[in-house]
């Protein structure tokens, strides 16, 4: 549980730093929620690929569980989602789930190349 809190908080400081960095970009299109997504969607796709067995449990939760899940957000969405023009909604709900299948596949192919390579082993 310890790894678990402690990766949410560093997903949640990850999560405003990319908020901080997108700043300067249309609040209404939600881009921070989107990209956050999209990379969650990824490094979640690498660590079930890899299965990073090097890990404890505990630590793998902290990761998965933890950091990835404060940092990605479904709460965002469906707020977007409810606020939005619903064309611009549905075309919004289309781009982050084909994209983040996408990008959760091509992680999971990512992370068993790492894991058949050795790579990411302590």
């Amino acid at each position: 549980m310890f790894f678990v809190a402690l990766g949410g908080a560093a997903g949640t400081l990850g999560r405003i730093g990319v908020d901080e960095a997108l700043a300067g970009t249309p609040q209404w299109w939600g881009a921070a929620t989107l990209v956050v997504n999209l990379l969650g969607a990824f490094a979640l796709g690498c660590a079930v690929g890899h299965g990073l067995a090097f890990l404890s449990p505990a630590l793998r939760s902290g990761i998965t569980v933890g950091f990835l899940g404060s940092f990605t957000t479904f709460s965002a969405i469906a707020l977007l989602l409810t606020s939005s023009p619903p064309l611009f909604a549905l075309g919004y709900l289309v781009i982050t789930v084909i994209l983040g299948v996408a990008l959760a596949r091509a992680g999971i192919a990512l992370g068993k190349r790492w894991a058949h390579s050795g790579a990411l082993e302590a």
